[in-house]
């Protein structure tokens, strides 16, 4: 089966083939209403082991191509070389993700070749431009459920397109790669003490507390409907489709982010995170007159030794507030020069409609080291192709599934001012 010299791609295409000849006979036998003939189970189970061996070689070349790429990059002191596969210190796969840095390049996820994109293979998914390439694709990530679980290259590229269109990883969050239904991650609660001591004296001891951050990995869909005409016709419904997936993920995840509660298969948000700071605006809230809150959250995060905030986060509405401050000569209220440089993000996932004493048109700032938001994404998606269901209207459904959840590296890093009321 190997013995003429093929591409990785050609290989990929000859598994797309069997796959297809397998997926043909589980069709044939569901319209027959019958299960697999003796016969039919044995030329199945040949089948499949075909394509695994398949499977296996194209994995070795990828692996080869790769240790290939690595052994032609120039050696230095700063950038040590390394053989595929092998993890050292400073140059592995990267677990926590600054925002700053790609998913796609952070995971070392294997790159497709050219023309293989998420939206091209949502038009392939619908029958509206299947390429070899798509097909391939598709076959490769065809699941038993008869979904398709996307290759992991298009999954971080979508993990990037949502992280770009996320106001949390504007604000500096990290992503944790999540392997398992379950991830634990250590973190450092309380920090050990250090004393001065005499000579050949005990040295005192202190109780640093290490507990685990637990990631609880919660299912996340969205519902995307498309006309078979623009699935047809549009030049550019590939990127719309990509947009669209990215920008309803973001806004949730963002929303979980900031104000999830733990319950309802939700994640547990900054807002709802036992241990954070809170400044409160007063009994019945109070409409911003100056940056002194902001001051205020400053405190509270520097007396708890957490590092400088990072952003703050909060309605359009409030950012508006801010804008319109002036002071005795009618001119723009300048910042302190304690939060002058504080990046302001804004999101409509931070309400207007919050209760503070009499007030029902409160809301919140979250004002934070954002790098000790942590966002863990499995790197998996699995999309369900809906054609029958809205085909009256000629429309198609896609239906995106992954799975992700929310924690705090250190809550103490947070501050929630609360009760902002319009002026």
């Amino acid at each position: 089966m190997f013995g003429k010299k093929k591409s990785i791609l050609e290989y990929r295409c000859d598994r797309g083939e069997v796959i297809d000849k397998m997926r043909d006979m589980l069709d044939r036998a569901a319209a027959e209403n019958r299960d697999l003939t003796d016969a039919e189970i044995a030329d199945y189970e040949a089948l499949e082991a075909k394509q695994e061996k398949i499977g296996a070689h194209v994995e070795r070349m990828e692996k080869g191509d790769r240790l290939n790429y690595e052994m032609d990059q120039p050696i230095s002191e700063s950038k040590p070389i390394h053989l595929a596969g092998q993890e050292y210190a400073n140059n592995q796969p990267k677990r926590i993700i600054p925002a700053n840095e790609s998913f796609a390049d952070a995971t070392g996820v294997p790159r497709l070749p050219n023309g293989i994109t998420l939206g091209g293979v949502l038009r392939g998914m619908a029958g509206a431009g299947m390429t070899p390439e798509i097909r391939n694709a598709l076959s490769i990530g065809t699941d038993a459920a008869g979904g398709y679980t996307v290759p992991t290259a298009l999954m971080a590229e979508l993990i990037d397109a949502l992280r770009a269109k996320s106001v949390c990883n504007a604000a500096g969050c990290q992503t944790v790669t999540l392997d398992t239904q379950q991830t634990n991650v250590a973190r450092m609660d309380t920090d050990p003490v250090a004393s001065w001591r005499a000579e050949a004296a005990s040295v005192a001891e202190s109780d640093p507390t290490f507990t685990n951050v637990q990631f609880n990995a919660k299912s996340l869909a969205v519902l995307v409907k498309v006309s078979v005409e623009l699935l047809q016709d549009s030049i550019n419904v590939e990127q719309a489709l990509m947009n669209a997936f990215a920008q309803s993920l973001a806004l949730t995840l963002d929303s979980a982010a900031l104000y999830g509660t733990g319950a309802s298969n939700q994640p547990t948000g900054i807002i709802n995170t036992t241990g954070i700071n809170t400044v409160s605006m007063g009994a019945n809230g109070a409409a911003l007159t100056g940056y002194g809150d902001l001051v205020d959250a400053y405190y509270e995060l520097a007396a708890d030794n957490a590092g400088p905030p990072s952003a703050a986060i909060m309605a359009p509405r409030t950012l508006a507030e801010y804008a319109k401050l002036v002071d005795g000569n009618s001119q723009p209220l300048q910042k302190p020069d304690l939060v002058s440089g504080l990046p302001f993000h804004t999101t409509t996932n931070m309400p207007v409609d919050e209760t503070q004493g009499t007030a029902t048109d409160a809301s919140s700032i979250i004002v934070g080291d954002f790098s000790q938001l942590w966002i863990g994404i499995r790197q998996q998606l699995r999309i369900e192709l809906l054609k029958e269901h809205y085909m009256e209207n000629l429309q198609i459904g896609f239906i995106a599934h992954l799975r992700a959840d929310i924690a705090l590296a250190h809550p103490q890093s947070f501050c929630r001012i609360q009760g902002v009321i319009p002026a």
